[in-house]
């Protein structure tokens, strides 16, 4: 976490020299706390949005799912810490999903419908919500019994116990493809803070920088 302190400090100070004096004025050790309290919404905002081409994913270790004779769907019971649904395929499919339906929808009324629900050669996913958690609905199943299936997913941010360099400090684990839209996106949330003009351009760069789409 210092390092990334670090780089946003860095991040910041460069737009104080060009066009916010004001900024290196600031208290360091203020900023810093100011600093190391967005950075959780930095990531969280990082992994939800990026482009799947730039995210390193958590894989499901469990590789089967039992479904009951004559049902369409295959149901998962999702991990605790999953934050985005990046991969999705059961045995069977034509491709894998990445985009699924939340329960709130309209549209996941389509999928109690035998004629608009999912098939294999048109398959549709859900994530729907449990007493006991959110569950994953494959549908478009081809056989009962043990079915095999691939769940990639984002998992929400945590810190951690760093290693090397970072024995006894805490870290977040952030593919290095999307680090320095962390670094940006933490800037513009500290500058937001300040009321800075420049926050919604450093945040508008992270976007960029990251592939995440604006509409």
């Amino acid at each position: 976490m210092d390092v990334i302190v670090s780089d946003v400090q860095t991040c910041i100070d460069e737009i104080a020299k060009n066009d916010a004096e004001w900024l290196l004025g600031q208290d360091a050790e203020e900023m810093a706390g100011i600093i190391k309290s967005k950075i959780y919404d930095a990531v969280r905002f990082v992994f939800l949005h990026a482009d799947i081409g730039l995210l390193e994913l958590t894989w499901n270790t469990e590789k089967t799912i039992k479904v009951q004779e004559g049902s369409n769907v295959a149901i998962v019971k999702l991990p605790a810490n999953v934050l985005r649904i990046v991969y999705a395929r059961l045995k069977g499919w034509i491709r894998a999903l990445s985009e699924p339906i939340i329960y709130t929808d309209k549209e996941y009324a389509t999928l109690l419908n035998p004629i608009t629900t999912g098939h294999p050669d048109n398959p549709k996913m859900a994530v729907n919500e449990t007493a006991t958690g959110k569950q994953l609905e494959m549908y478009g199943v081809e056989t009962s019994g043990d079915v095999e299936y691939e769940l990639g997913y984002m998992p929400e941010p945590a810190e951690a116990d760093g290693t090397g360099n970072n024995v006894g400090k805490k870290v977040y684990s952030i593919p290095e493809k999307l680090y320095r839209g962390v670094v940006y996106h933490t800037a513009g949330l500290t500058l937001l803070t300040y009321k800075d003009a420049h926050a919604d351009a450093l945040m508008n760069q992270a976007i960029e920088m990251i592939g995440a789409k604006t509409n």
